[in-house]
């Protein structure tokens, strides 16, 4: 927590590699408010009247629910974090980095062209032309 990172063994990760996670300042401060009020002699991060949640789908879904939510996976957030991360100018070798895609394909896989970005696209040609 210190580190603002999260070190996934082997055995917890799709591929068996060792990976860091690198937390998002908004993210730690979050789990360090979690961690200091909370009351509970477990390790789990995410409580629900002080008991474990193992798996946040349910929650995630509720929430997307109460949200308004339609036809969204919590693996969307993959997508959206790939896709924020190129438009914020983060190389593609750094986001495979982050997201642990091995390959190209992977990448445009988790990458979502929008019509924003065509709009860019084009407002920069107009720029050279």
């Amino acid at each position: 927590m210190n580190q603002g990172v999260i070190q996934l063994e082997a055995a917890d990760t799709k591929t068996k590699q060792p990976r860091l996670i690198y937390l998002h300042q908004q993210v730690l401060d979050i789990f360090k408010k979690l961690y200091e009020d909370r009351n509970v002699d477990h390790d789990f991060v995410f409580t629900y009247e002080g008991n474990p949640i193992k798996s946040i789908k349910t929650c995630f879904n509720k929430a997307c629910y109460r949200a308004g939510i339609d036809d969204f996976r919590f693996h969307d957030l993959r997508h959206t974090f790939n896709t924020l991360m190129r438009k914020a100018g983060v190389s593609k070798s750094v986001i495979m980095q982050l997201t642990g895609h091995k390959t190209d394909a992977m990448f445009h896989r988790y990458d979502t062209v929008d019509e924003a970005d065509a709009r860019d696209a084009l407002v920069k040609l107009n720029q050279v032309v």
